[in-house]
């Protein structure tokens, strides 16, 4: 288990959280592997040979794909008792996919009922499969993961239909316009408890490889800026970022907003009503 770098998992006590990968890998929303994955890069570069080396897998496929899905079970066992934390679980993978064995989603949940004083991060882009896991732990805040408005009122669907303490969209990275009627996305919010916005990032050369797929036409749209260090991101328009903050505001949810956000929104104009109050990025938790 280790200190994450992602900004919205938190511990209750407000310090920065975990991550914890008893499953890593994914075959894909459709079969296909998301271009943008972070996730996906990590597992060919520095941690291949450890990936290659774990044979508890489901295929012979994955003796040559370090991110075939893989289980990792002693990693369970790295979940400490005691003093309350903030676990995001399966961060470099899909827990909830069908080609996931239910044996190791049972090992996963047995663990989170074993462990009510830490919460559980459960962010997922299978969201047809989260009825299955229904109801959830009290400690689990259960997510749906979406680029565009289309993508979240689709996963939506499935997301209100399940019973969780807490339920989220993250909209990272968010690649579309949320396009379609305003009430839409205002009762998209109404449906959850709280919503993450952010960048798409990576490496200059990566980003640019996204022109060369279906992405492209969203891709186009996109401000290449340099971050930090040789991260870049993709900034999507401020509009977007706007709208989906408006509709969570009017649903009366929690927004977070990540730091690969902070120079476009930090170049707004201070006479813009909705956004002049803002020093610094909103980073709400619920």
């Amino acid at each position: 288990m280790n200190t994450t770098k992602i900004e919205w998992v938190r511990n209750p006590d407000g310090t920065q959280g975990y991550t914890l990968n008893p499953i890593t890998g994914c075959l894909g929303p459709d079969g296909l592997r998301c271009p943008y994955c972070f996730a996906h890069r990590l597992a060919n570069g520095r941690l291949m040979l450890r990936y290659l080396a774990n044979n508890n897998h489901i295929s012979v496929l994955a003796s040559e794909d370090p991110f075939y899905p893989r289980f990792w079970p002693d990693k369970l066992k790295e979940i400490p008792d005691g003093r309350p934390r903030g676990i995001f679980l399966c961060s470099m993978g899909e827990w909830a996919g069908p080609w996931v064995p239910k044996a190791w989603q049972d090992a996963i949940f047995a663990a989170i009922d074993a462990h009510p004083e830490h919460t559980f991060y459960l962010l997922t882009k299978q969201a047809q499969n989260l009825a299955l896991f229904s109801p959830y732990p009290d400690n689990c805040r259960v997510g749906i993961s979406a680029t565009n408005a289309e993508e979240a009122y689709q996963r939506t669907d499935y997301l209100a239909g399940i019973k969780a303490k807490v339920k989220f969209i993250s909209f990272e990275p968010l690649l579309g316009e949320p396009e379609g009627n305003y009430g839409q996305l205002v009762e998209v919010m109404q449906s959850v408890h709280w919503v993450i916005i952010g960048a798409c990032t990576g490496l200059k050369v990566e980003l640019l490889r996204l022109l060369d797929t279906d992405l492209k036409p969203q891709v186009d749209n996109l401000k290449l800026v340099k971050w930090k260090g040789n991260i870049w991101t993709l900034q999507p328009k401020v509009k977007w970022v706007e709208d989906i903050a408006r509709a969570a505001d009017e649903a009366g949810i929690k927004v977070f907003l990540k730091d690969s956000l902070y120079d476009l929104l930090m170049d707004i104009p201070h006479d813009d009503l909705y956004w002049e109050t803002m020093s610094d990025l909103r980073q709400e938790v619920p």
